[in-house]
């Protein structure tokens, strides 16, 4: 299962979470405790989205190898 299906599945269980939270108006404790997983979920669904976003495209400015003398053509090089 990918990261998005996931995050979706998550998103979809929150949903649920409301719809029962609403429906369960008799049982004040049931129904902050569905309130609650719902908010979880969705800040689970929300953070899976991130990583997945930052790990589909590493900063890779700060990795650049530094090599000495890199950039420079000798005269040999360049055939002169």
């Amino acid at each position: 299962m990918s990261v998005s299906d996931r995050s979706e599945e998550l998103r979809q269980a929150a949903a649920e979470c409301l719809r029962r939270a609403r429906d369960t108006a008799d049982d004040p404790g049931a129904r902050v405790a569905l309130l609650i997983l719902a908010r979880k979920s969705l800040d689970l669904a929300d953070s899976l989205a991130a990583r997945s976003r930052n790990t589909a495209a590493p900063d890779l400015s700060g990795q650049t190898p530094r090599i000495a003398g890199a950039g420079y053509i000798s005269k040999w090089d360049r055939g002169t």
